[in-house]
């Protein structure tokens, strides 16, 4: 593929390094948690939140990243 094994070698440490780093980089950039109104949930998560919780108009979550 590259008439240099030295090139090859360069290349797979750059990108080693940058996957190492960068990943929990952009992990950290954006947040983990998020909100949504009731109302963008499926109906049947809409009908036991408005049930069991009268008052809350909005959810909070964990993404899982």
């Amino acid at each position: 593929m590259f008439a240099d094994p030295y090139v090859l070698l360069t290349l797979m440490c750059c990108l080693s390094f940058s996957l190492v780093f960068a990943t929990p980089l952009c992990c950290a950039l954006f947040p983990q948690k998020s909100s949504m109104s009731v109302s963008r949930l499926e109906p049947e998560l809409q009908e036991k939140i408005r049930v069991s919780h009268p008052g809350v108009e909005r959810v909070y979550f964990n993404k899982g990243l």
